[in-house]
């Protein structure tokens, strides 16, 4: 096997720390954007604020919410509400970024020598190719956008949770058309606790594969640093 700086392993080790680093970041740049994200529908009479995963925890109506909206623009102004939180999110988000940006840039100025991978011989990486083609080709594979639907007053209201953090409300005009603020806030909240209980739980399913990148990348470094030990010579 290549030793020293050429050794491919350890180049390829280097990258995998790179990545899971950038992935990291990009989880904290998420989290540190989300705290205390609201946003308003375009009245003002819908309030929504997001968690720290961008998902919607809360969701708040204006007491003389009607004098604002009518009955059947209401299930529209809630997640006009919610897609405002995620909007502010973003903006968050890439603030953060940018700054990170910054401080990677500090970190290597202009004209530093650029790492390139050395050159290999083909037959001593035929188990590393064969791994990382199945483990992209998993990692490629399309998922459905995993949701969660949550309903109160006997199916009058029904809220639905994307994993991305859209928002979206089915209500019955006749039925919400007489309430307050409180009550409407109070139904919602119902509704929303089972929208996010039904997509946590959908979550935890798909969750057996959130880490086979991970997984695929520690075989194949472990693979490449000795290869005996696996059983390829």
């Amino acid at each position: 096997m290549v030793v020293g700086d050429a050794d491919p392993a350890a180049r390829l080790e280097r990258l995998g720390r790179r990545l899971r680093a950038a992935r990291s970041s990009l989880t904290n740049a998420a989290r540190a954007a989300s705290r205390d994200v609201e946003g308003l529908d375009r009245t003002g009479a819908v309030r929504v604020r997001l968690d720290a995963d961008g998902i919607p925890v809360a969701i708040r109506i204006r007491p003389r919410w009607s004098e604002k909206l009518a009955a059947v623009e209401f299930a529209g102004a809630v997640a006009e509400a919610a897609d405002a939180a995620l909007n502010r999110r973003m903006a968050g988000w890439g603030n953060f970024l940018a700054e990170e940006g910054r401080e990677v840039s500090d970190e290597n100025p202009p004209g530093a020598p650029a790492e390139s991978c050395p050159e290999a011989d083909p037959r001593d990486l035929d188990v590393l190719i064969e791994h990382m083609l199945v483990s992209l080709d998993e990692a490629r594979r399309p998922h459905a956008v995993v949701r969660g639907v949550g309903t109160a007053a006997t199916g009058k209201l029904a809220l639905t949770v994307l994993e991305t953090g859209q928002l979206s409300c089915v209500a019955d005009p006749e039925w919400i058309g007489p309430l307050g603020g409180a009550r409407l806030t109070h139904a919602l909240s119902d509704a929303l606790i089972r929208a996010r209980t039904n997509l946590k739980s959908a979550l935890a399913r798909r969750s057996r594969n959130s880490h086979a990148w991970d997984s695929a990348l520690d075989e194949v470094f472990s693979i490449m640093r000795d290869p005996g030990e696996h059983g390829h010579r």
